[in-house]
């Protein structure tokens, strides 16, 4: 298992002083970085884990999973780990159904 915080999490602590594109194009780069560490893994025995964090306070500084869906569709990893107890999130599904009929997510 890969922790990939920094991809949900990260927008709103280190780099909450970026725009949404500039922290997306931030988290791009650690896609790519993850990729190329990756390359001599087998797909299949990838698993990412993302989150936006574990924490008492609001999660109102959150980015949309709409969001990150399509970097997420990039990362070399067969299974995709993420929370969805917290009600800030209760979309991330729906966005994640309508991901895949984008083909950002590929059997």
């Amino acid at each position: 298992q890969v922790d990939c915080p920094d991809l949900g999490m990260g927008r709103h602590t280190k780099w909450s002083d970026l725009s949404e594109a500039e922290f997306l194009d931030v988290a791009r780069c650690n896609v790519e970085a993850l990729n190329r560490a990756l390359q001599e893994i087998p797909v299949e025995q990838v698993r990412v884990h993302v989150c936006w964090g574990n924490y008492a306070g609001p999660h109102h500084q959150d980015i949309s999973a709409e969001h990150v869906w399509p970097l997420l569709g990039e990362v070399k990893a067969k299974y995709l780990l993420l929370e969805g107890a917290n009600p800030r999130h209760r979309r991330d599904v729906q966005c994640f159904e309508m991901a895949v009929r984008k083909g950002y997510f590929q059997s």
